[in-house]
Order: structure tokens, then C-alpha cells, then sequence
């Protein structure tokens, strides 16, 4: 019954669209109800889960007990300790982590049972992105880029360090500094890999209708890569009644008057990948275990040189 719910959905989204690719239809519709062995469905969530509530150890098992049960085919967190990734290696073949150790024990990790990512090689990798890690994951055959976002601000590095060293190159870039940076040193990477998707935390507190100026040029920058925002893709319709005009991923200091959206996804238009599904989980649902509410996105993978 769910599958011919799908099936009415997309012939309702054929109908009020003025034009269509035929061939793409075709492939959503298998991508959605599953059909295709040549096209992989893949589930996605992104989360940045607080460190600070991880200091309760009964919560941070159910946390992450709720996160297994979720299933995502992968799984991307901000905000995690070494030792965090450790415990998730009970409920994850594959758990990659990364901290550069310059103010805490916490960094990114990228978690699954499918799909075994990598970062791409030092040559390629600058530290001083805090974070904006590029990792290479491949997903039936195709070799994906999955840059790992979590923005730190070098004046809160600044403070905890009590240094007016403004020379260290590690730490003095702003929230959204980090990404305008790393667009431009990850340039080759981008043009290079045919599938890119870019996650995570961008701590830029940006607010709709009147949205923030450098998120702005964030998604400008990566459109010349035709790579997009989620919300903003290509063809694409939220699903679910969602309205992304109106929804946020953030409550600074858990106040929900202080709203806004950290957290994004964005995508490169490929011929390899089909956007299924974008959501952004309740603030009812998860504000028990984060100020942060998660991200779930489902893509459909193809095998190299399959075509309809």
C-alpha cells in the first residue's frame, strides 16, 4: 500500500509540473519503491548531538541506542569523543573519527554498516578548516566526496587558549570563514569527484525570511560547482508537508525563542545519484538529547554505467 502511495505522489508531481525529464521520473520512481537492483537506496542522517549532554552516561547510551534503531545506512555526527566511536563499535562496522586535538577532545565522526569511508589524502587535507573534513566514501561502485562540517570560531578557541596569537592559522578563521576558505583550497576535489555531498554543523545562525548574507554566498559559491542546497535542489518537492521556509535545526542554549538553522545538507547535480527524500527531524522529538535536531537524507545510487 506505502509503494502505491509513492507511485500516486510522483504521478501527482508529473502532473503539476510544466516540464519533466521523462528519464529522470523513471529513476525516482524506482529509487522510491525499491525496485532496481542497479539503483541503491541510501539513508543518510547528519546530527550534531552536544557534547555537553553526553557528560550523562545513561542518556548518551539511549542516545545512541535511538540512533541504531533509526538505522541510517550512514551516519554523520558532530561533536563526538574518540571514545564515544568506541561504544558505537558495538552497533557499527565501520566508525571513522577525527579530532585535531587543538582545544578538546571532540570532533566528527562518520559511522556505518555499509560503507567504509576514508579521508582523502593529507596532500589534500588542510587542518585549519575547523571542520570541513573531506572523506571518500563509495557507494555501489561510485566514489562519493563527503565533506564533514563542523565550524569552530577562533575567538571561542581564542579564550579557551587565553592567546592573542593571531598568527596560528589553525585557529583564526570565523564559523563561516572555515567554509568560504575551504571551498576555495577543496576546488580540484569538487570538480574531480562527479558526486560530492556536503553535511554537517555551519554555525551560522542563519534565520528565514531574512537570511544571513554569508550563508548566502555559501550556496552561490558551491552553485558554481552546481552544487546545492537540499532544500533549494533541482526538481526537488518536500515530502511529508514539511516547509523549509519555516523550519529550523537549532535552539541556541535549548531556547526554543532563539531559533534558527545550523545545520545543511548540500548536493552536486549528478547523473549517478537521484534525491529521493530531505527532512529535518521534530524539536519535539530530539530536543531531549540536543540543541541540534538532525538531518535525514535519502539518495538513490546508481552502478556505474547503468542506464534506463
Amino acid at each position: 500500500m506505502e509503494k502505491i502511495k509513492t507511485l500516486f505522489k510522483f504521478m501527482k508531481w508529473i502532473i503539476d509540473c510544466e516540464k519533466v525529464d521523462a528519464k529522470e521520473v523513471v529513476e525516482d520512481i524506482l529509487c522510491q519503491l525499491g525496485q532496481s537492483d542497479e539503483i541503491l537506496k541510501v539513508s543518510i542522517l547528519n546530527w550534531n548531538y552536544d557534547l555537553k549532554r553526553n557528560k550523562d552516561k545513561e542518556l548518551l547510551k539511549e542516545k545512541i541506542k535511538y540512533l541504531s534503531d533509526l538505522n541510517p545506512d550512514i551516519l554523520v555526527i558532530q561533536e563526538c569523543t574518540y571514545h564515544e566511536c568506541i561504544y558505537f563499535k558495538n552497533y557499527y562496522k565501520y566508525v571513522n573519527w577525527y579530532g585535531d586535538g587543538k582545544d578538546g577532545i571532540y570532533g566528527v565522526s562518520v559511522l556505518s554498516n555499509k560503507f567504509k569511508s576514508r579521508i582523502v589524502s593529507y596532500s589534500f587535507y588542510e587542518q585549519k578548516f575547523r571542520y570541513v573534513v573531506p572523506y571518500e566514501i563509495n557507494i555501489n561502485g561510485i566514489p562519493i566526496l563527503l565533506l564533514v562540517v563542523w565550524t569552530k570560531d577562533y575567538l571561542r578557541t581564542k579564550n579557551i587558549f587565553n592567546s592573542e596569537n593571531k598568527d596560528d592559522d589553525v585557529h583564526n578563521l570565523g564559523y563561516t570563514d572555515n567554509i568560504i576558505e575551504a571551498i576555495d583550497f577543496y576546488n580540484d576535489l569538487l570538480i574531480k569527484y562527479s558526486d560530492v555531498i556536503i553535511v554537517g554543523d555551519f554555525n551560522s545562525f542563519d534565520k528565514k525570511p531574512n537570511r544571513k548574507e554569508y550563508q548566502i554566498n555559501i550556496e552561490n559559491k558551491l552553485k558554481q560547482f552546481d552544487i546545492h542546497n537540499c532544500t533549494l535542489f533541482p526538481r526537488y518537492v518536500p515530502l511529508d508537508g514539511q516547509n523549509f521556509e519555516t523550519e529550523i535545526t537549532y535552539y541556541h542554549r535549548y531556547k526554543q525563542d532563539k531559533a534558527a538553522t545550523n545545520d545543511y545538507c548540500f548536493l552536486k547535480k549528478s547523473s549517478n545519484t537521484n534525491f529521493i527524500r530531505f527532512g529535518i527531524g521534530h524539536p519535539d522529538k530530539w530536543i531531549k538529547y540536543s540543541d541540534h535536531f538532525p538531518l535525514w537524507i535519502d539518495l538513490g545510487v546508481k552502478k556505474p554505467n547503468f542506464t534506463l
